[in-house]
């Protein structure tokens, strides 16, 4: 699934100082797990707050976000005090068509379950039909469970009637 994020700066406003100074954007900044990355993925704090109000998988109180990085294909879990805002002078994703996230839903290891996993990445650009940056094939998921607590099945198996993509 792709959810389309449009971001309310565009690379016009960038060159002009006067703006530049005037128009700070903030952003929700996750840290990829992995030791060997450590990337900081960049998210609008608006895709951050509907996941997390829309989470139904609750850990000793907190939301959880399944996010796979786009650059070395870990997947972990983070809870929101393990995000930070940071303003930015400029729109990092100023692209064209926004800032896309995509979404997939995995079956877990339960044949039995009717739940499953929702895992979280940045698609390749915002088009209605973009893949996810990294392909599910080179995600490695670590502590990702369904809803119910299962982990997730190995290789990755995706729950077709759920998978979807809108703009």
């Amino acid at each position: 699934m792709i959810i389309h994020l449009t971001l309310p700066m565009n690379l016009a406003t960038i060159g002009r100082s006067s703006e530049r100074r005037s128009r700070l954007i903030t952003l929700s900044v996750l840290t990829c797990k992995n030791d060997e990355c450590q990337y900081d993925i960049l998210l609008q704090r608006s895709f951050v707050r509907e996941i997390f109000s829309h989470s139904r998988l609750v850990h000793a109180g907190n939301e959880i976000l399944n996010f796979v990085c786009h650059h070395c294909g870990s997947g972990n879990r983070y809870y929101p005090s393990e995000l930070r805002e940071q303003e930015f002078s400029f729109d990092p994703y100023a692209l064209a068509d926004g800032q896309s996230v995509f979404h997939e839903s995995l079956r877990c290891v339960e044949e039995q379950c009717s739940t499953h996993a929702r895992v979280h990445t940045m698609a390749t650009n915002g088009c209605a039909d973009a893949a996810p940056t990294k392909p599910l094939a080179e995600w490695q998921l670590h502590g990702i469970t369904c809803c119910d607590g299962h982990q997730v099945r190995e290789p990755l198996k995706v729950v077709a009637k759920l998978r979807s993509r809108v703009a």
